[in-house]
């Protein structure tokens, strides 16, 4: 058997090497478009900030030590032009030589990610415009390291991220977003909190405002926004986002599904029943609405990669799909949720009922306590559906709770029979996630 993958990041690799464990008498190969496979995206802001001294430390294997260790073969710098599902042959291009060359395969896996939205706006082709998305787009912003004035278009996640990594190294930074708050996957109260802590720490943050133009010289000077309002830059960090990347698998006639992700069922299953899809290009299962989704996180393109490789290589695994669980970190706070929020579960039609609290991380005697703001949200009858923590400390751990609580179908008066861990630096006898399901009963039994 041959099985090839395309991509070798996130969802490619995992997907080969599981491929060849499940059969290790398996042909198993990777055609990576870029320099640089198995790498980690998502430690890119602390590379830039120099928490990360060297980009080598976000890199797991190279193609060397990919083969040596997993028995896998890897080829960088090799673009998949074409797919030929009924021959089973990829067309690859050598972006080192210029060369083509067919490549035969019993089975595929897709993994080929997504790509950075970049609007087509004037200017975004600038010097000092820049995206941050891959390991090269890492090593290219790295190099802009005399820039003064940092303009940020897009507050989510990397948006944030950036916003700390800016203001740390001493710059002066500006966030704009069209949104009327920043970081979507909260609500509006929770962002309120993260938005005001970045603006405590020095971030200018417009928001309302959409992006029209990038202008300079040969070199980005200004970015102006539709209002005609003008932010002086040395860089801009377009951070609106990503699409997923399924050009390929588009021309090859394969289905796609929502936001023109690759359509795959629990098996990782295309619509051709050699293809397999895998990673942040592929949609999947939202397990409280049962609806499509996609959702593009490094955990979730992981776990997707597994089982696409199991199945490739002759298994049977599923993958059932994702509750949204995320985290990040914006300075000295730390970000997450999971489940739905209460705007997700209102445009789904959902009647909700939800409790707001501001407790402590841990006891108040002991130092280094924090402060910790907790929802909860819940289906009138007290089903829990979602949650979301903005606090300084013990954010994972609540969040962790509640996503596998959500998981398992679990109620809210059920949250204070949970026997959760307390010491002193931890936690605080009555933990919050007992105290917030508390408060939401009460409401509920009104």
């Amino acid at each position: 058997m041959r099985i090839i993958v395309i991509g070798g990041v996130a969802g490619g690799g995992s997907a080969a090497a599981r491929a060849k464990r499940q059969n290790p008498e398996a042909e198993v190969l990777i055609l990576e478009e870029s320099a640089h496979i198995s790498y980690a995206a998502c430690g890119l802001p602390y590379f830039l900030s120099g928490e990360v001294e060297e980009a080598s430390g976000l890199q797991f294997l190279t193609p060397e030590t990919f083969q040596k260790t997993r028995g896998v073969v890897v080829k960088i710098n090799q673009r998949v032009v074409k797919i030929d599902k009924e021959e089973k042959k990829v067309l690859v291009r050598d972006l080192e030589t210029g060369g083509d060359y067919v490549e035969a395969y019993d089975k595929l896996v897709i993994a080929t990610g997504a790509r950075s939205f970049v609007p087509p706006i004037e200017g975004k082709d600038l010097q000092g415009v820049f995206t941050l998305r891959s390991l090269q787009d890492g090593l290219e912003l790295s190099r802009a390291e005399k820039a003064s004035r940092v303009v940020i278009v897009g507050g989510g996640s990397i948006g944030c991220e950036m916003a700390e990594t800016y203001l740390k190294l001493g710059r002066e930074v500006t966030i704009i977003d069209k949104s009327e708050q920043l970081l979507p996957i909260l609500d509006p109260e929770m962002a309120e909190i993260v938005s005001n802590h970045l603006r405590e720490k020095g971030a200018k943050i417009e928001l309302g405002k959409g992006i029209k133009a990038i202008k300079g010289k040969g070199q980005v000077e200004q970015v102006i926004t539709d209002d005609g309002a003008i932010y002086p830059a040395d860089i801009c960090l377009l951070a609106l986002g990503v699409r997923p990347e399924t050009t390929l698998a588009k021309e090859a006639g394969l289905d796609l599904g929502v936001r023109g992700a690759l359509a795959v069922n629990e098996y990782m299953e295309t619509s051709h029943p050699d293809i397999y899809g895998a990673g942040d290009c592929c949609e999947t299962t939202h397990l409280l609405t049962g609806k499509k989704t996609w959702m593009p996180l490094g955990s979730t393109a992981n776990k997707q990669g597994r089982v696409a490789g199991i199945n490739a290589a002759g298994g049977r695994m599923s993958f059932w799909g994702v509750l949204g669980t995320g985290q990040v970190k914006v300075y000295d706070l730390d970000v997450a949720r999971t489940g739905l929020g209460e705007k997700e579960a209102q445009a789904e039609g959902l009647e909700v009922i939800s409790a707001k609290i501001e407790t402590r991380s841990n006891a108040g005697y002991y130092p280094d306590v924090g402060s910790l703001h907790l929802k909860l949200i819940a289906a009138p009858d007290g089903k829990i559906l979602g949650a979301q923590a903005v606090g300084y400390k013990g954010v994972d751990k609540r969040i962790d709770v509640l996503a596998t609580a959500i998981y398992n179908g679990m109620w809210v008066n059920e949250l204070e029979a949970i026997d959760l861990g307390y010491a002193p630096p931890y936690s605080v006898p009555i933990d919050p996630v007992i105290v917030a399901g508390n408060v939401l009963e009460k409401k509920i039994s009104r």
